[in-house]
């Protein structure tokens, strides 16, 4: 009996080495495609690249053509790489530096990679519903809270008020613009009995203050856009950290 207990013992041993060891590889992983996307990102800014040849066009009546110079997409080489690309959120004084990718669920990218392989880091991703460019009224964006720090786990630091007053700028960039938002509101709740608003108006933008931790001076005003980035939190059980701002004109 003793070494039929001993033999069990070993083998839940060995399957619990296994396992933490895949986990960690797929940390491991995640975190090299998403260092190879940011090393991407960087080259594509630094070369600031534009077509050199000039474009000339003639009109009617008029003696000179007129000059036009073409800037190339920055966009264009990560959207090579990464097939659901639609566009990069980054939080100054974290590691939140991520690009953002979406696709017809809001599962899929709780188990993927960006380059849609297998793995328990997932990627950054936008809700399903939203159409990623200016018309969004409500951009929500997910990502989970890793051990290791990566991801969205950094959202959590808003839970410290010194981290919320510091840092209250938001920078996202979609296929054709950029965007700058401030922190309004940071909280924590439990999933079992919240619903995340995808419609905003002022009555839901202040249901968002309300619930917040920490104060700010803005009131809502119509049309104003809306961004909330979610992740896990274990303070509660089944818990979520949210962070609401709004774009700053």
């Amino acid at each position: 009996m003793k070494t039929l207990v001993s033999s069990v013992l070993t083998l839940i041993f060995i399957f619990s080495i296994l396992f933490l060891t895949s986990i960690r590889q797929d940390r491991i992983i995640s975190q090299n495609e998403v260092n190879n996307l940011q090393k991407l990102k960087e080259e594509k800014i630094s070369k600031e690249t534009s077509y050199e040849k000039t474009t000339y066009i003639k009109e009617k009546n008029i003696s000179k053509s007129k000059e036009f110079t073409f800037n190339s997409n920055p966009n264009l080489t990560i959207i090579d790489e990464v097939e659901n690309y639609v566009g990069w959120i980054k939080i100054t004084d974290t590691k939140i530096d991520y690009p953002v990718v979406k696709t017809t669920d809001n599962e899929f990218y709780l188990n993927h990679t960006y380059s849609l392989e297998e793995n328990i880091a997932g990627a950054i991703f936008m809700d399903r519903r939203n159409l990623a460019n200016q018309f969004d009224q409500h951009t929500i964006i997910y990502g989970h809270h890793m051990k290791d720090g990566s991801m969205f786990t950094q959202l959590n630091n808003y839970l410290q008020e010194d981290f919320f007053k510091k840092n209250k700028i938001l920078n996202f960039k979609d296929l054709y613009n950029e965007y700058e938002y401030e922190v309004i509101s940071a909280y924590y709740v439990s999933a079992d009995d919240y619903i995340l608003n995808y419609e905003v108006n002022e009555e839901v933008v202040n249901q968002f203050i309300n619930l917040s931790l920490y104060k700010t001076d803005y009131k809502y005003e119509n049309g104003d856009r809306i961004l909330t980035l979610s992740t896990c939190n274990y303070i509660l059980n089944n818990g979520r950290m949210i962070v609401h701002a709004v774009e700053k004109q």
